[in-house]
């Protein structure tokens, strides 16, 4: 990976800008551990579950002055592209090894297997070339070959300091993430399966990122 930073500070605040680009490969975490054909980890190889190409999080603080009301905005922002995810058969063992890690057979262009949202409509030349691998026999798709959606996320933090003496100040605050109640796909940790009269909601993912949320707090230092 390579990491890029500016930093730039001031009487009233600071802003702080870092840019990542990075590829994680491995041959298989967690529940994907089990390689489709048993003992061959080589053939597992292929971009991580936690791949993410381009990584951008901008984060920074502004004091207003105190005739405008002296409060402290913060916040930070981070944008990732498509992480991948894998895509399985719903656990059936199709070749025979007691173990459900199968994959399906595929006929076309790895880079084309890519998300859509629910409001979206499924390529249906993409479905056909998705087919279930004869009994006995191992699928030929490769592991976490799709690409997931564009990840954002946003958090503000609104406060105010009230000085009673040197050491005792009180400081009311606001914090608010998602202020823009975006919705943002994500496969998380859920298993894309393909199944042949499965097409509705093939390659949808089936969650979202939190709504907004916010929370307002008193902190009193003594």
């Amino acid at each position: 990976g390579l990491t890029a930073s500016l930093d730039r500070s001031g009487v009233r605040g600071r802003v702080r800008c870092a840019y990542t680009l990075s590829r994680l490969i491995d041959d298989g975490v967690v529940n994907t551990s089990s390689p489709l054909v048993v003992g061959d980890f080589r053939r597992e190889r292929a971009p991580s579950l936690l791949d993410s190409r381009h990584r951008f999080v901008m984060s920074g603080m502004l004091r207003v002055p105190l005739v405008l009301g002296g409060v402290t905005i913060a916040g930070t922002l981070n944008i990732s592209s498509p992480r991948p995810f894998n895509i399985g058969i719903n656990g059936n063992d199709r070749n025979l090894d007691d173990v459900g890690t199968d994959r399906p057979d595929y006929d076309g262009q790895d880079r084309v297997i890519g998300w859509h949202a629910p409001d979206g409509r499924l390529n249906a030349s993409l479905f056909e070339r998705f087919s279930l691998p004869l009994i006995g026999q191992t699928g030929g798709l490769k592991r976490n070959v799709g690409r997931g959606p564009w990840q954002h996320s946003l958090g503000l933090r609104l406060s105010r300091v009230f000085r009673f003496s040197e050491t005792v100040r009180l400081t009311p605050l606001v914090e608010v993430f998602n202020p823009l109640n975006t919705t943002v796909f994500s496969f998380g940790a859920e298993f894309v399966d393909y199944t042949p009269t499965g097409a509705a909601d093939f390659l949808t993912p089936g969650r979202t990122l939190k709504p907004r949320t916010m929370r307002v707090g008193v902190r009193f230092e003594f």
